[in-house]
């Protein structure tokens, strides 16, 4: 009985000493980040935005999200709630909602925020490029920039050196891709 108890003792020791060491870690890295990822989706520039703009419709083409509710708005005051598969609810504040020329290209950009909730423990925003060429049949440039703050130290050390800053981003491209039929090559960027 007494070597069961040191290995009890041994084993909760050294998951506590592990657990404290990567949250001592985690405080070394900043609060802040930034990531960027684009790739090209053979799609029209318009229907690509209309997926990316109607949160409500994502549900049907994005396999993590259990419902999208809108909570207020439309367009560029658009509240949507997503609730995920894994429980977690996440609240989107559309800000930014517009289309201007950009280099001979149309550009539409939609920025939404997610307001701090202490139950996640990170907020920031996802902004939103899509750049469309006037040549028919060209591809359609889809970017995310990534702006946010992970609060909490454990959670910051996995997100920067298990999960990536740009794993959410990748999955939403790459989801977005499927939808039109694509297999898109993402590039990414990221620091923090």
């Amino acid at each position: 009985m007494k070597t069961f108890w040191r290995w009890t003792g041994t084993i909760f020791f050294a998951f506590a000493f592990i657990f404290l060491a990567l949250a001592g870690i985690g405080t070394s890295i900043p609060i802040w980040h930034s990531a960027k990822c684009g790739a090209e989706i053979a799609a029209p520039a318009d229907a690509l935005f209309r997926a990316i703009a109607d949160d409500g419709s994502s549900a049907s083409w994005r396999p993590e999200l259990r419902t999208v509710t809108l909570l207020s708005g439309s367009g560029p005051t658009a509240v949507w709630q997503e609730s995920l598969k894994n429980g977690q609810e996440l609240r989107l504040h559309t800000v930014t909602y517009e289309e201007h020329m950009q280099f001979q290209r149309r550009a539409k950009i939609l920025v939404r925020v997610i307001p701090f909730d202490p139950r996640l423990g990170f907020d920031g925003t996802w902004a939103f490029f899509v750049t469309g060429s006037q040549k028919t049949g060209a591809p359609t440039r889809v970017a995310i920039n990534e702006q946010g703050h992970i609060y909490n130290p454990l959670y910051r050390f996995l997100t920067r050196y298990v999960f990536g800053y740009t794993s959410s981003i990748r999955t939403y491209i790459t989801e977005l891709g499927a939808k039109f039929d694509q297999t898109p090559t993402i590039t990414c960027v990221s620091s923090g």
